[in-house]
């Protein structure tokens, strides 16, 4: 694991290296306007936690030389963890296994009703990726804290939004479409090539 300082405010972020890509293992905490702290307004929690973002400060975000994932990222990274493609479910597309490998160990809360988790021979956070169970915010409320993680992806498409979210009651990782999703916001988590 390595580690990078945002020059513009010396925040400093652990690092992984999946595949070809670099990824922050830690979720964006940049104080941009409009930026939401997850659990509490704590500065301990902030940094644990990162912000939530809503949709307008992306193109200000990511730090220079990093860049808000594209669905061409995200596909990339569920690949390179040998996850794949399995059915669809309502409008989401799904990567089975993808948020097993992809969640962090702690934090999350168990759901009784679905048996999720780790054969006896797999490890928690193989690829410490750590994603966190921040939830997100909907029509303004914190919505599923705990109990799921939910990242942006950049796109250019004119009214369809589109999200990774990792939910406490599956091992998959699902890619959403929300329309019109101004009053949503998720966490962030940059990637960079490998030079």
């Amino acid at each position: 694991m390595d580690f990078f300082t945002d020059r513009r405010d010396d925040e400093t972020y652990k690092t992984v290296t999946i595949g070809n890509q670099i990824w922050m293992a830690e979720n964006l905490r940049y104080k941009s306007e409009g930026a939401v702290a997850p659990i509490c307004r704590s500065e301990s929690k902030s940094k644990k936690y990162g912000l939530l973002y809503f949709l307008q400060d992306f193109n200000r975000l990511a730090p220079d030389g990093w860049r808000i994932p594209s669905l061409k990222d995200w596909v990339r990274l569920f690949r390179n963890i040998h996850s794949s493609r399995s059915d669809d479910i309502e409008n989401d597309i799904v990567f089975a296994s993808a948020g097993k490998f992809l969640k962090s160990e702690n934090d999350w809360e168990l759901d009784d009703d679905f048996l999720c988790g780790y054969a006896p021979n797999e490890k928690a956070d193989p690829f410490h990726f750590s994603a966190l169970p921040t939830g997100y915010v909907q029509d303004f409320a914190l919505v599923e804290q705990w109990k799921s993680a939910s990242f942006w992806i950049a796109n250019d498409f004119d009214f369809w939004t589109y999200r990774i979210v990792l939910y406490n009651f599956t091992n998959s990782a699902h890619i959403e479409s929300r329309r019109n999703a101004d009053s949503f916001a998720c966490s962030i988590r940059c990637v960079r090539d490998c030079s």
